[in-house]
């Protein structure tokens, strides 16, 4: 796809649409129901159908939700609205995905307020009493497995 981040948009839109989505080159966003195309004007943009309508409120709600967590808050606080994302990570730095759509993203920098206990296995020992420095933007990414 030219344009990335027009492609990530719209694979964040599957999220909360009902639309089969794929990666750039791996073929079209097919509809997963049949029903009658949006109304689309002969001059001007098309017309907004519901469902567009219904995924804008979504969006909308979804980041002011993202956006309830800030400095100061605890892991334990940021836990409740993001999940952890695989990648490389530390007990200070950490990126999250939004739990109801894992194409949102949010860059974290924590300072470690109390040592925690040594979980079984290598890892960063975190904390959810770790408190929060910084915290990124929503952005939209692709998700990352480990």
């Amino acid at each position: 796809m030219r344009y990335p981040t027009v492609g990530l948009a719209l694979t964040a839109l599957c999220c909360v649409s009902g639309l089969s989505c794929s990666r750039a080159g791996e073929g079209p966003l097919a509809p997963r129901s049949a029903g009658p195309a949006p109304a689309r004007s002969a001059i001007g943009p098309p017309a907004r159908s519901a469902d567009s309508a219904a995924h804008t409120e979504w969006v909308e709600t979804a980041l002011k939700r993202m956006q309830t967590v800030r400095p100061g808050m605890t892991r334990g606080d940021l836990l409740k609205v993001f999940n952890d994302e695989g990648g490389i990570s530390t007990r200070e730095q950490r990126t999250y995905a939004y739990q109801d759509c894992p194409y949102f993203k949010v860059d974290v920098k924590f300072k470690a307020v109390k040592a925690s206990p040594a979980p079984k296995g290598p890892g960063p020992h975190e904390s959810p009493a770790d408190v929060i420095i910084s915290i990124s933007q929503p952005y939209l990414n692709w998700s990352v497995m480990d």
